[in-house]
């Protein structure tokens, strides 16, 4: 019965017949392909109008001329299914754990990384592998992208472009010009019919035929009159455009050179804690782990992570004692791999939001336990960012700023930045995320390390807001920072994840559909110590 009435249906469409009746089984079923034509619409324009759409356009527009030929690839693994990983719990049953997952064919990085530190070091002391290139080239599709925003925020404003309209104004001139010359050369030997039109306009002037009721008569009130209509006021904004934000603005973000100097130098020895356990299966495998169970000691087995999250921890270098801050935990991927190395003095998980700190604190006690030892080594604020004033207490500071979320940005419409009703929200994060990169800067202690990490493969969210925070310090304060490149550092960790230079001052975790982590982008950046004044007594 559905199969008869679904091909009533379609030869309907395709005959654009108007409605018909037909006997289906013991009914008469009336048909109308009107209302089957306007669903078919509604749901074109509602697939048009999905924030995943307009995110995904976004980034075949802007990504695209960053990427070239590696972008149809990035595509593809940003819409697949990323790669996850497992830390596992060393306050459970950890013998047993890491049996079953190897029985279960994944396989221990930390092993993994070690031995390939070491082929390396032997092999190729001196060469950066392929995989950590440069991922593309910056500056000139910034400039094309950003000239090409403007023209679209130009377009908004001024439906019909003014050059347009110049130039209309100009053909007609010249076709005007033409007509007249071809009629001159014509009638240049008959009589014109108009007895004034060789006259000067004085004369013509005095036999002209015009409205004198609309004269107005001379007086103090004319004289008013008159001035007010030949006042010229201009104007001075544009009425409803209050709030509005080019999003041209987003890309001028950007500089290509630094106002402030910036030192970078490479670091070649990533060190992996001997404690931290994460296991991944191998390359072109994304099969899902089973959820964890919880063992003999009443805490969870192992967290499941999205396997980039690990670049950034080990980018940190967390020693023994070192008092470390989360300065805007989003997910607990980055606290958990921090908390599970059992290296740090103390550990502050920092969240904007009381209810999201709870939930922190709340699945943290989940896998430890004993409680008190934890609240011991591990807090959990709800402060906000920026509100935050203990400077020179923390050795290091990993700051997860908000960002556009790529992947999430291209498969779920929650949250996501890409919604009309967000542009403005959208246009101005890179202002948020300098706000908050410039307070981990601050914070830090003198030789400390600041990990700035998105999960956006903008360079304007990326590079551009490293520069500008750093700029900012030095032109406020006289802050120094070095960058490191971790270039050959990360070598050993290219048979899970592909890590690559992005730009200039951080590395990239791309999509690629193998090992489908990321995106997601870390810099590493170390607060010099300024040397100290002696005070110098004169006798």
């Amino acid at each position: 019965m559905f199969a008869e009435m679904h091909l009533i249906r379609m030869t309907m469409l395709c005959h654009k017949f108007v409605s018909c009746t037909k006997r289906v089984g013991s009914h008469f079923c009336y048909y109308n392909s009107k209302r089957w034509a306007s669903n078919a619409y509604k749901e074109l324009e509602r697939e048009r109008n999905r924030s995943t759409t307009k995110a995904l356009s976004h980034f075949d527009d802007f990504y695209g001329s960053l990427f070239q030929e590696q972008w149809p690839s990035i595509r593809v693994a940003l819409l697949s299914a990323p790669k996850r990983g497992v830390v596992v719990n060393n306050f459970s049953d950890k013998e047993r754990i890491l049996k079953d997952l190897q029985n279960e064919g994944a396989y221990n990085i930390r092993e993994i990384f070690e031995e390939q530190q070491k082929i390396v070091k032997d092999k190729f002391p001196d060469e950066v592998l392929m995989g950590s290139q440069d991922v593309y080239q910056v500056e000139g599709s910034i400039e094309e992208m950003l000239l090409r925003q403007q023209r679209a925020d130009s377009d908004q404003i001024y439906p019909e472009p003014l050059h347009s309209i110049s130039s209309e104004i100009s053909r007609n001139s010249a076709s005007k010009q033409f007509e007249e010359k071809a009629s001159d050369d014509d009638d240049n030997f008959k009589v014109s019919e108009d007895p004034t039109k060789d006259l000067p306009l004085s004369e013509t002037l005095k036999t002209a035929d015009y409205d004198k009721s609309r004269l107005i008569a001379p007086g103090p009130l004319a004289s008013e009159m008159s001035a007010s209509l030949y006042d010229f006021v201009p104007a001075t904004k544009l009425k409803g455009m209050d709030d509005y934000i080019p999003e041209s603005a987003h890309y001028s973000y950007y500089k290509e050179s630094p106002e402030a100097p910036i030192e970078i130098e490479p670091e070649d020895d990533i060190h992996f804690p001997h404690l931290l356990d994460i296991f991944a299966y191998e390359r072109g495998n994304c099969d899902a782990f089973q959820l964890s169970q919880k063992g003999s000691t009443d805490v969870f087995d192992y967290h499941i992570i999205s396997l980039g999250s690990l670049a950034p921890v080990l980018a940190l270098d967390v020693k023994k004692g070192d008092v470390v801050l989360d300065l805007t935990s989003l997910n607990l991927d980055i606290p958990i791999i921090i908390s599970q190395t059992l290296v740090p003095g103390l550990f502050i998980m920092n969240c904007d939001n009381t209810g999201r700190a709870k939930y922190f604190l709340r699945t943290m006690k989940s896998y430890f336990y004993d409680a008190g030892e934890m609240e011991s080594n591990i807090h959990v604020s709800d402060c906000h960012p920026l509100e935050m004033e203990e400077k020179e207490k923390f050795n290091k500071i990993i700051v997860s700023v908000p960002n556009t979320r790529d992947r999430q940005a291209v498969t779920s419409e929650e949250e996501n930045l890409f919604n009309p009703a967000r542009v403005k929200q959208r246009i101005k994060i890179p202002e948020v995320q300098t706000a908050f990169l410039r307070k981990a800067l601050e914070l830090v202690k003198e030789g400390g390390t600041v990990v700035y990490v998105t999960e956006s493969m903008s360079p304007i969210q990326n590079d551009g807001v490293v520069q500008k925070a750093l700029e900012d310090l030095w032109t406020s304060s006289g802050m120094s920072f070095t960058i490191k490149d971790l270039s050959k550092g990360f070598e050993p960790l290219l048979p899970f994840m592909k890590i690559t230079t992005s730009g200039k001052y951080g590395h990239l975790v791309v999509p690629f559909l193998p090992n489908n982590c990321g995106p997601l982008y870390f810099s590493k950046i170390v607060k010099n110590i300024e040397p100290k004044v002696n005070d110098v007594i004169i006798s």
